[in-house]
């Protein structure tokens, strides 16, 4: 099961903080169509959920000293 199915299950049994990782995590994946990345967007949008990000100019760590926190607020 691919991890935009995932977020898709979640969020159709109203595990909201949940689907917004797995959709998080799909889109950092990168292998998402058009409509999906789309999809993931607006469902993190939609639910006001806080996420994780890392900026294009550095890479994962496992220090957590280069991840931002963000909040999307329609």
């Amino acid at each position: 099961m691919q991890t935009i199915e995932i977020a898709r299950r979640l969020a159709e049994l109203d595990q909201t903080q949940d689907a917004c990782n797995a959709y998080t995590l799909a889109l950092h994946q990168g292998e998402l169509t058009p409509e999906e990345e789309l999809e993931a967007a607006v469902y993190i949008l939609q639910t006001g959920a806080t996420i994780r990000y890392h900026t294009p100019l550095c890479s994962p760590c496992s220090t957590g000293a280069c991840t931002r926190k963000t909040v999307w607020k329609l």
